[in-house]
């Protein structure tokens, strides 16, 4: 595409600056942010990040063909002899826009819907992409577990990719056929602007509660940062029991619809709750109809978990009926209240709860149906915020019988300080609790300590398949822990 088509598709002539100023038309042949991925005929962006200023890769970028430099700074011509230069207000606001237009043109090869909010992210995207592939809808996801399409699963850094690697996905699931992308959109994704540029369909709120204050200034600032995906969407689907999306069902300018499990006003709520160890049911109460819904996952959590993914495919079209009868057939996430196994009277479940108020839902949940003893394995990740390390292990206290605090990618942090800090206000309540910095060895003491009917419920990783410690990820699962210990338990009797 040329360079001023794609300028003036997206900008006013006042909104950007070139130099030279008798700069000649080109053909762009693509865009990066990162100097290394730059070829021939590309737009470079500057952009300056949390660890490095974007000029300073400017040469590198020039000496892998770039020929012109996206950037907000004029000093930045100086690096610029054998490039052209343009000049904008907001780098990333444009580099999102500049790679939807320049990969797709017109618009979008598929339908997105977003989800967004503290807890539940994961869950509700895979609930939507579970629901509507059953109706027969080719749906991918991405989000924190990666990215999958008609059964082909790669992985994702991040929990939302930047624009243009955003754009490669698209691009990559609607040569697989899918027709919708159901996705998880960060608070870091909204702030930084990595979506700017997409339309969503339909958009999800799931809950704000205390998380990435170590990246929000407060909790105004983070709950403005997820509002702003309800400024690029058709229709907000709201959780209007959660303080802030009360709020937010009031004051976004598209058409809301909300649910909720405990107030019958809402679009969508639920009734007749009744949870197991194997799963929950309820009753769908819409303004049409009621339904009655089967889920594999416990809790109210879980429930309202399944309310927001129903919303969401009604409100994109599909029967509500129809949903129902595909989300009895949905499959546990990986890694979310996932039961694990069960093996001499123990129930093993993995959770990747790592913030104070998913710790409270799911050992809340665990607690209500588990026999015997609870017994909890939680750490808190390192260079994250630190308030919120003793109300994790203070609120694992209150609920379970027995705490294991461990390590939790400490990434550049001194793993057991982080310990001591998680338990700091247990040392004086005479709480029953160890702390076992080897996450392998806590959770080997974790089941040997159980006995039947009692659960244990290992938190904070999930899925995840690494230990972050000093910048390096060491290969660790907890799966595989749990799986190991089983091993040399039958084998030893």
């Amino acid at each position: 595409m040329l360079l001023f088509d794609l300028l003036n598709n997206i900008l006013n002539k006042n909104e950007y600056e070139v130099f030279p100023d008798n700069m000649l038309d080109i053909d762009v042949k693509g865009i990066s942010s990162d100097s290394r991925k730059v070829l021939k005929g590309y737009v470079f962006a500057s952009i300056n990040g949390t660890k490095a200023d974007g000029a300073q890769f400017i040469p590198d970028a020039i000496s892998h063909g770039a020929t012109v430099v996206l950037t907000q700074d004029r000093n930045d011509a100086v690096y610029c002899d054998r490039a052209y230069v343009i000049v904008v207000n907001d780098v990333r606001l444009v580099l999102g826009k500049m790679a939807v237009k320049l990969y797709f043109n017109s618009s979008l090869p598929l339908d997105i819907i977003g989800v967004t909010g503290t807890n539940g992210k994961t869950t509700v995207s895979h609930y939507v992409s579970s629901i509507l592939n059953e109706c027969n809808i080719p749906s991918a996801v991405l989000g924190t577990l990666g990215a999958s399409a008609n059964g082909i699963k790669t992985p994702s850094d991040r929990t939302t990719p930047d624009a243009i690697s955003l754009c490669e996905y698209v691009s990559d699931f609607a040569r697989h056929g899918a027709k919708v992308l159901s996705m998880e959109v960060s608070s870091h994704a909204l702030e930084l602007k990595r979506v700017c540029g997409v339309h969503f369909k339909v958009s999800i709120f799931t809950n704000l509660s205390e998380d990435h204050l170590d990246f929000h200034s407060d909790m105004e600032s983070y709950g403005k940062a997820k509002a702003k995906l309800f400024e690029q969407c058709d229709v907000a689907v709201i959780n209007i029991d959660d303080e802030f999306g009360k709020k937010l069902s009031s004051s976004v300018n598209c058409r809301s619809v909300t649910y909720s499990l405990y107030d019958d006003n809402a679009d969508y709520f639920a009734s007749n709750v009744v949870h197991s160890v194997t799963g929950s049911k309820f009753v769908l109460n819409s303004k049409s109809a009621q339904y009655s819904v089967s889920i594999a996952t416990p809790g109210d959590f879980s429930v309202m978990n399944a309310l927001a993914a129903l919303a969401a495919c009604r409100e994109y079209g599909i029967e509500l009926h129809d949903a129902v009868n595909a989300m009895a057939n949905v499959a546990q996430v990986e890694g979310r209240f996932e039961r694990l196994c069960t093996f001499d009277g123990i129930n093993v479940i993995l959770d990747y709860a790592h913030t104070p108020d998913g710790i409270k839902n799911v050992l809340s949940t665990a607690k209500s149906f588990t026999k015997g003893r609870l017994i909890c394995v939680v750490g808190c990740g390192g260079n994250r915020e630190k308030a919120k390390r003793p109300l994790m292990g203070s609120i694992s206290a209150q609920i379970a019988d027995y705490v294991v605090i461990t390590s939790d990618n400490p990434r550049g942090e001194n793993e057991l300080a982080i310990a001591y800090d998680t338990a700091s206000m247990l040392e004086y309540k005479h709480i029953n609790y160890n702390i076992i910095i080897d996450r392998e060895k806590a959770i080997f003491h974790a089941l040997s300590a159980a006995g039947n009917g009692d659960t244990v419920i290992i938190m904070g990783k999930g899925h995840e398949k690494y230990q972050e410690i000093s910048g390096i990820r060491y290969p660790f699962s907890d799966r595989d822990a749990v799986t190991k210990y089983i091993y040399n338990t039958n084998k030893s009797k």
